[in-house]
């Protein structure tokens, strides 16, 4: 979490006025252990393709809790969102594609917890994506 507040400090620095974060975590939360390089990318799309493409603000809203015995971190934006035909590759495996960020982050949560855990989209084109990752409570 704190190398994702000095990321997000470093971006509102380049680009000032065009982005606002707010965090809803709970601090109970705060000694649970997610595996590395999880949380940065998909905080990275929000910015690169979220906010840059944007004009004006881009609020990021990052939240930590637990829900039905899973730990649920979920990365919310009102940037540019993703147009449906692109969301719905975006799990899909294609040696073609240059950015496999969320899938690598998908795979990996899966492979270390089970299939039952990972990462889910939600996205309206020119108002907002939501990305929640589950892992276990434990």
């Amino acid at each position: 979490m704190e190398y994702i507040k000095n990321y997000t400090e470093l971006y509102k620095n380049i680009y000032p006025d065009r982005l606002e974060v707010e965090w809803q975590v709970d601090d109970s939360l705060l000694d649970m252990m997610v595996p590395s390089c999880i949380l940065q990318p998909i905080v990275e799309n929000s910015l690169v393709h979220g906010m840059e493409p944007k004009i004006g603000l881009c609020t990021i809203r990052i939240s930590v809790y637990s829900e039905e015995e899973r730990l649920v971190i979920r990365v919310w934006d009102n940037g540019l969102g993703i147009p449906a035909e692109k969301l719905v590759t975006l799990f899909e495996s294609n040696e073609v594609k240059k950015r496999i960020g969320i899938k690598n982050v998908k795979d990996r949560i899966q492979l270390m917890y089970g299939p039952d855990y990972g990462v889910w989209i939600e996205s309206e084109y020119l108002h907002y994506t939501e990305v929640r990752l589950e892992f276990p409570l434990v």
